[in-house]
């Protein structure tokens, strides 16, 4: 221990401060306020992504900002960590270091540089070797954060999960069964709450709003807490905006995702013919292999046209 003024100094570190109560906030003010004379260093560390309190989320922003125009804190945004550094972590365990690079790829492509997540992944993994399900640690805190929001807010995510990772404003409000005024409402609770995020970069010229999730793990966790019915209900209310969003268009740039949709939402007949679209729009581009693919799916799902598609089939492979 150091000594500062003939006084031992210390250090009081207070985790997770985002589930602080009021009581807990105004005695953090008043600590912040009050030890400035004293050799103690207060440090304070939190997540917006799961600030789903927006009164708390302020309070926090307001003591950092009167602690830094005192001169008397810092504020230090922790940012995800990049592929060499999962691989060093990965490389200092001694099962998993000869496969260091390969479980790597795969760890960063799961966990998207969290920490927290690479950690559980990784205990897990020491333990058991290729076992990549989604740890329960993982699982419950990802519950956790969907237990923020009300009903409303959690048909808009079970809808956004239904059409992807990343999602636009015009599917979900179609496919959602909510008024404008719940859809922008619930966005902004989900914004709020770090469950989504808006994606500015990109932006399509027909000035769609787009958003992304903000981990694949919670899209994952969302998608496979709904239940089957409702599930197969979204695919099918997703399938019909995006086909009536692509209506007139010249080409079918749209087939391939309505296909897959329609065949989740068990109309397998509908889902056959927009396969069959979806691999002639890929044949013309020349990609092959995705075509075979479409063509081959829609004689699975019982085209009527067996023929046409055999031979289309058959012109792709020469």
């Amino acid at each position: 221990c150091h000594l500062l003024h003939g006084e031992s100094c210390g250090v009081l570190f207070l985790d997770d401060v985002h589930w602080a109560d009021d009581a807990s906030l105004d005695l953090l003010a008043y600590l912040a306020r009050r030890l400035n004379e004293l050799p103690i260093m207060l440090i304070l560390s939190w997540t917006d992504e799961t600030t789903g309190n927006a009164d708390i989320a302020g309070r926090l922003r307001r003591l950092v900002a009167e602690a830094q125009r005192a001169g008397t804190g810092r504020f230090l945004g922790l940012t995800r960590w990049r592929p060499s550094d999962v691989l060093a972590l990965v490389a200092s365990y001694e099962n998993l270091c000869p496969q260091a690079t390969e479980i790597t790829d795969r760890l960063y492509r799961e966990t998207e540089g969290l920490p927290h997540f690479v950690v559980e992944y990784l205990a897990m993994l020491d333990q058991t070797p290729d076992m990549w399900a989604m740890p329960q640690s993982i699982r419950d805190l990802l519950a956790g954060r969907l237990t923020q929001i009300d009903s409303a807010g959690l048909q808009l995510l079970q809808t956004a999960a239904v059409i992807g990772r990343s999602f636009d404003y015009n599917t979900l409000l179609e496919a959602s069964g909510r008024s404008e005024e719940e859809v922008v409402g619930g966005l902004e609770n989900l914004l709020s709450a770090g469950l989504v995020r808006e994606v500015t970069e990109g932006s399509s010229q027909t000035g769609d709003l787009y958003y992304d999730f903000a981990h694949q793990q919670l899209r994952s966790l969302v998608y496979e807490e709904t239940n089957l019915a409702r599930r197969r209900l979204l695919h099918r209310r997703v399938a019909t905006a995006m086909q009536a969003r692509s209506r007139g268009a010249q080409d079918d740039s749209l087939a391939s995702r309505i296909a897959g949709h329609y065949h989740m939402g068990g109309q397998d007949d509908v889902a056959a013919d927009f396969y069959r679209r979806a691999g002639h729009r890929s044949k013309a581009l020349y990609a092959n292999r995705e075509a075979l693919d479409q063509f081959q799916t829609a004689l699975a799902l019982g085209h009527p046209e067996a023929l046409s598609l055999h031979e289309a089939i058959g012109d792709l492979h020469t």
